[in-house]
This record gives structure tokens, sequence and C-alpha cells, in this order.
């Protein structure tokens, strides 16, 4: 974890805080927002490419609450500086922190007596931003408060066939164990989303379209983009290959909107891989690794874990289950041979599954797997003493069959 990341993360930046980037040029623009978008990707980033009028500035400042203004000092001094003090007429608790393409020290001194709280000089690095933001944050203590967003949970395979997507579906359905009354499952495989067919529905829209309103999305048009089934929205992924659908890479705006909407949102997504589904780990409140017993499934946890600790996902957001576990001793071989807890291990219950692919609704609760998940949501809600399951220290030798191919598939 870097500096950048570090102080942001103390602060409560990567969910409370929302970045207005305001001016003219498109290369601090995007200095700033791929920084930003690597650092704290949950972070909602606001950008305007231009210099606004004073009307316009006062309905952008008021329209909705602002954490921080980044404002572009370079492109032209003469606009930026007087924008200064409009920026504080207009929303006085509104820190700026001014963006400069190079080290000037008569500009910065300017825009100091302007009002501007920080500045920043291109080229951004993570440290300085973070060293920034950190001040910031103990200036301005308002910036600092708890998250209201809702909670994000990510559900993702380490490999195909792991029944993620029958688990995403049943967790949303423990929203009492959750204490949320609000629950939306998001369906965000753009190419393999499974969730309209394992529900039986017949989407007429899915989060390509709520993506494509962009700036216009609000909860009028929202309603009319998911379904409510037995009292959780359902947002689908496509059912065609729609155009652009090989273009997505930033899901921040939608998760950002849902999480405003919801107290918890659960995201069915396609794996660890890839920026789109990668940016879904990182905005995650827990990340859920669904693996499952067989031994080939071995290594592709082992790279999903190394992926997601090379991606700055704190480790103690991410929980590998183990799904379909068939037999007592696969959770202690799997962590014999990962060296990691695994955090839930669901049992394998083929007929409760069966019946709900064919009524087209969630597990029943009082089956084996719906105990389970029950009890998998608790625990991820916090409320109860348990905890994941102890990770062994791998044995020098195991007898049988079974335990010497995962002996095999252990070595490098």
């Amino acid at each position: 974890m870097n500096a950048c990341t570090e102080v942001m993360s103390t602060v409560g930046i990567a969910r409370n805080w929302k970045i207005l980037v305001l001016g003219p040029s498109a290369e601090l623009g995007a200095a700033m927002r791929a920084l930003l978008s690597e650092q704290v990707p949950s972070a909602q980033l606001f950008e305007v490419r231009s210099y606004p009028d004073t009307a316009s500035l006062a309905r952008l400042l008021t329209s909705q609450p602002l954490s921080v203004c980044l404002l572009d000092a370079a492109s032209s001094k003469d606009t930026a500086l007087p924008l200064i003090r409009e920026i504080e007429k207009a929303a006085p608790k509104l820190p700026v922190v001014t963006l400069l393409s190079r080290n000037d020290p008569d500009l910065v001194l300017a825009c100091l007596r302007q009002g501007a709280a920080e500045f920043l000089i291109h080229p951004f690095l993570a440290d300085q931003v973070g060293a920034v933001f950190g001040r910031l944050a103990t200036t301005h203590p308002n910036l600092a408060q708890p998250d209201s967003q809702g909670r994000l949970v990510a559900v993702l395979p380490v490999k195909g066939g792991c029944g993620a997507s029958t688990l995403a579906l049943n967790l949303a359905y423990q929203r009492k164990k959750f204490d949320a009354k609000r629950v939306l499952l998001a369906d965000l495989d753009p190419l393999c989303g499974i969730q309209s067919f394992l529900l039986k529905a017949k989407p007429a829209y899915s989060f390509m379209d709520a993506i494509a309103r962009g700036s216009l999305l609000d909860g009028d048009v929202w309603r009319g983009l998911v379904q409510t089934v037995d009292g959780v929205d359902v947002l689908y992924a496509p059912d065609a290959l729609v155009e652009g659908i090989y273009d997505l890479v930033e899901p921040r705006d939608l998760i950002t909107f849902a999480r405003g909407m919801y107290e918890l949102v659960v995201a069915d997504a396609a794996s660890v891989y890839g920026p789109w589904n990668e940016r879904i780990a990182q905005m995650a409140d827990d990340v859920l690794l669904i693996t499952s017993a067989e031994p080939a499934a071995v290594p592709s946890c082992r790279r999903a874990l190394e992926h997601l600790r090379n991606l700055r996902v704190p480790a103690q957001r991410v929980k590998l289950v183990l799904n379909r576990d068939g037999k007592s001793s696969a959770a202690e071989l799997l962590q014999q041979q990962l060296a990691v807890p695994i955090y839930k291990a669901l049992p394998s219950d083929p007929e409760a599954v069966q019946q709900s692919l064919l009524d087209g609704k969630p597990v029943a609760a009082a089956s084996g797997f719906g105990k389970s998940l029950g009890s998998l949501a608790t625990a991820l809600a916090g409320k109860s003493g348990e905890t994941a399951i102890a990770a062994k220290p791998p044995e020098k030798a195991k007898s049988g069959a079974l335990a010497g191919l995962w002996g095999l598939l252990g070595r490098k």
C-alpha cells in the first residue's frame, strides 16, 4: 500500500469524497483521473472541462455536496484566480486545490492569496496527492465523516463453474441478516451474465442501458431499468452482444449511483481479471472469492489471490469461500495448499439448488445451502463471533490419492 492509498484509506476518501475537477486542461484532468481511479476507485469524481460563469458555477456547486474542488490554474490564471473567490462565495466550506502544469512559485502564491487551500504540480505523484488530501482531512474534519453509501459485496469466481452466480443471487436475499431493507442484485458479467436465466426473467433493460444514460441517470429512470423480484431489485446483464460491450472498463459511476440507492449491493462479476472486474473488486467492501473443492481449483485460487494483492485490494476484504464442499476434509486440504484460511465452506446441496432453478427462485431458506448462506451473511454483517476456518500449516506427507494429487498441484 503506497502513501496515497494509505492516507486516503485512513481518512475515508475511498467511499466518502466527491471530487470535482474543474478546468479546460485535458492533460491535467486525465492525469488526476487516472491517479485517483487507480488509488481510490470508490471516490466519486466529476469533471467539468471548462471555466463556468458565475451562475453556472453556483448551480454546479449547490447541485450536490462536494468534498474537494481541483481547479486547473494553468490554462488561464486570469480566469482561474477570480474563480477561486467565486467558489468560496458559492461553497464556503469547499476546499480548493489548484492544479499547476509546472512549478511556478508566483502562481502558487497568487492562488493561496486568493483562498486556495493546497496546490498540486504535474506530474501528479501518489505520495504528493496523498499528503495533500491528508492535510485537507485534518483541516476539514467534515471530509472524514462515516460512509453514508450502501455496502458493496463483490462475488467473483476463481474459475468457471464454481457456482458464484448462484451464490450471489441467494446471498442478496439474505437482506435481513445484513439489516438491509433496500437490496440490489447487480449482474455485472457483460458477456456471460446468467441471473436472468436463474430467475426465469426476460428483462427489457440491462446495466448497459444505465451506463448509456450517464449523467441523466436518476431515481425515476433507475426504477424503470431494474426488476423487483420478491423484494430485491435486480439489474440484469445484457442478453445480447450490444454495442459498447467490449469497451467496458470503468464501472465507477454505475456502482456509485447504485450504492447511493441501496443499503446493500451484491455484484455478480465474471472474474478477478480485466479492468471492469478489477475496478469492481477495488470498490467492494467485501470480495467473496468463490472456489470449488476440486483439485484443479488450487492454481486458479493462487493466481486470483496474487492478482488481488497486486491490485492492492486490502487482504482483510478478501474472503475465500469454498462452495459445494462435499467432504469435510476439502477445506483443510485447500488451506494446506494455499496457506490462506477459508472464510466459509458451503455444503453441496444439489437437490435444493436444482429445485430453485426449476422454480426460478432463491434456494429454500431451510435447506442446507440456505442455512449456510444465512451463516455467511451473518458473518459478513459482523453479527457473530464466527471467524474463518483456521489455516493449518502444510504437513510433510498425506496418504491417499486425493492428497497426492493436491500435493502435485501445489508444487511450482
